[in-house]
């Protein structure tokens, strides 16, 4: 156990495999070194880990951050099966990468900012719960993995979206698009009472499922196409000023809910709308 003290590492290389690590207040900076977790059990609570260029990677252990603050600048992240939990704690990424592969990383509260960086989820699981995810000229990649989002906020500003095979859930949640792109070729997205704004943001959906009961959808400027997908609306409001809806291929069902169009324009070749 260490407490109130500072921790750097530059150059070296720590590996865990099955001990505890218990940081309470303690400054961890690496810069150029390499963490390898592979089993052990490591929890941070109050602290700042600053990372600068060295490697961590987490093949099954397990890492608790408890009002933590994770600094991320050219770093790069790998987890694979382990399990990353954040409570309160905020994380900041510029320009380093993130990888999940496998594991399950929980925000309960917490706050991500990713700024130039690029977080790539290929089969792991990222829950949100009233939490917030700032994403600024960024990249973010879902090919299998699955995203929970639970009264969360998500904003997304100049940065990019692609989901290929993936799942996003978003109960009571809000989702900001602004100049932004999301693709869609295969994934799913399931939205429940959340919010969905678009402003200037482009959602390109090739293949995918998007689901949505009760929301509101609010396209202010931005553009949707569809080329193939499918959007089911349940009990939801869509509200377009100005914005673009392309469907080409795609179906829309529309149950019970409610479209509002100012200005805006719907482009229909070839696909499908049915309401009811």
């Amino acid at each position: 156990m260490l407490a109130g003290d500072e921790v750097t590492l530059t150059g070296g290389e720590v590996a865990l495999t099955g001990g505890e690590v218990a940081l309470t207040g303690v400054e961890v900076m690496l810069a150029g070194g390499e963490v390898v977790l592979t089993g052990g059990e490591v929890m941070l609570a109050g602290g700042e880990v600053t990372l600068t260029g060295g490697e961590v990677a987490l093949i099954g252990g397990e890492v608790a951050l408890t009002g933590v603050e994770v600094a991320l600048t050219v770093g790069e992240v790998m987890l694979a099966v382990g399990k990353v939990a954040l409570t309160g704690g905020e994380v900041s990424l510029t320009v380093g990468e993130v990888m999940l592969a496998g594991g399950e990383v929980a925000l309960i509260g917490g706050e991500v900012t990713l700024t130039g960086g690029e977080v790539i989820l290929s089969g792991g699981e990222v829950m949100l719960t009233d939490g917030e995810v700032t994403l600024t000229g960024d990249e973010v990649t879902l090919t299998g993995g699955e995203v929970a989002l639970t009264g969360g906020e998500v904003a997304l500003t100049g940065g990019e979206v692609i989901l290929s095979g993936g799942e996003v859930m978003l109960t009571d949640g809000e989702v900001t698009l602004t100049g932004d792109e999301v693709t869609l070729s295969g994934g799913e997205v399931a939205l429940t009472g959340g919010e969905v704004m678009f402003a200037e943001g482009e959602v390109a959906l090739t293949g995918g499922e998007v689901m949505l009961a009760g929301g509101e959808v609010t396209l202010p400027g931005g553009e949707v196409a569809l080329t193939g997908g499918e959007v089911a609306l349940t009990g939801v409001e869509v509200t377009s000023t100005v914005g673009e809806v392309m469907l080409a291929v795609g179906e829309v069902a529309l149950t019970g809910g409610e479209v509002t169009l100012t200005g805006g324009e719907v482009i229909l070749t070839g696909g499908e709308v049915m309401w009811w």
